[in-house]
């Protein structure tokens, strides 16, 4: 028999009994298929074959493939089953031989069989696994839309309408929720707080902070002192109340309606500018790095 060359399959017919005379032939389940199975490796002197001779109408089995070049003696029913009859040891001898045989099958089958109760296992536990952390991610993007819709309902959906004046705003967080705010809003009879912030860093705990540091300025501001007021009383509330690294940068100004003059205080923020009618600017601020704007523009 040539290398790989089948001898015959699992369901043929068995019509012949068989000995190694030379080389190797393997014994599979399934074989050719990806769940192919080495059931034995039958060598020189041993034989096989003799189920399908015994069990008349019989069939293979297994599949008997070469393993390289191979010699065999074959023999057919009639010639197996004189041959028992003249020398009777050997049905004994064979009878050990397929003992022996279906031994080492269900031993093979038991690791086999418990090898891919522990692949199933693994694949189950990774499975549940990801499961879980897909419910997690679920759950913190929920949780992520809840603080983004909280921060939005923080700033102003509108700004004042004021004769003379024009309020326009925008943020875009670099991350679902951020650090930035703003706010434009009465603070008195003919006065207008304007407010700008942005917390350092992003995410969620920004988000936090931001929440903190908007609602003390707003409470301190109801109270009509100065920006400058302001800005000292909420930040000895946060170098207080605070226990992280975080800070935020902060303008505050208020606007007098009846005199048009604006009154700040910075807290590491930028310095604002003011746009003048022929297009030139006053101070000059580095906008460009800040996820939130305001600009108020007065009409002369």
């Amino acid at each position: 028999m040539a290398d790989r060359e089948i001898l015959f399959r699992e369901g043929d017919s068995g019509e012949k009994f068989y000995v190694v005379m030379k080389g190797e032939l393997e014994v599979l389940l399934g074989a050719e298929k990806t769940e192919e199975l080495l059931l034995n490796v039958m060598r020189e002197g041993e034989h096989f074959g003799e189920m399908g001779l015994i069990m008349p109408g019989g069939h293979r089995t297994a599949t008997v493939r070469a393993r390289g070049a191979s010699t065999l003696l074959s023999m057919s029913r009639d010639q197996f089953l004189d041959l028992t009859k003249k020398r009777p040891e050997l049905s004994g001898s064979m009878v050990r031989v397929l003992s022996q045989r279906l031994d080492a099958t269900n031993t093979q089958t038991f690791h086999d069989l418990t090898k891919k109760n522990k692949e199933l296992q693994t694949a189950y536990d990774e499975l549940k696994a990801a499961q879980v952390q897909l419910i997690e991610k679920e759950r913190l993007e929920r949780e992520l839309q809840v603080a983004a819709d909280i921060q939005l309902s923080i700033l102003p959906d509108e700004l004042p309408e004021i004769e003379n004046f024009d309020f326009g705003a925008c943020i875009l967080p670099a991350r679902q929720v951020g650090g930035d705010f703003y706010d434009v809003f009465y603070v008195g009879d003919g006065l207008i707080g304007v407010l700008i912030g942005d917390v350092a860093d992003k995410g969620v705990p920004s988000a936090l902070f931001m929440a903190r540091a908007h609602a003390l300025i707003m409470a301190e501001a109801d109270t009509g002192l100065s920006a400058g007021k302001v800005m000292q009383l909420v930040n000895r509330h946060i170098t207080r109340l605070q226990k992280s690294t975080q800070f935020v940068t902060v303008l505050y100004g208020i606007l007098d309606l009846k005199t048009n003059e604006f009154n700040y205080a910075r807290a590491g923020h930028e310095p604002p500018f003011v746009l003048h009618p022929d297009g030139n600017r006053g101070t000059h601020s580095a906008w460009p790095g800040h996820g939130a704007w305001f600009m108020g523009r007065y009409h002369a």
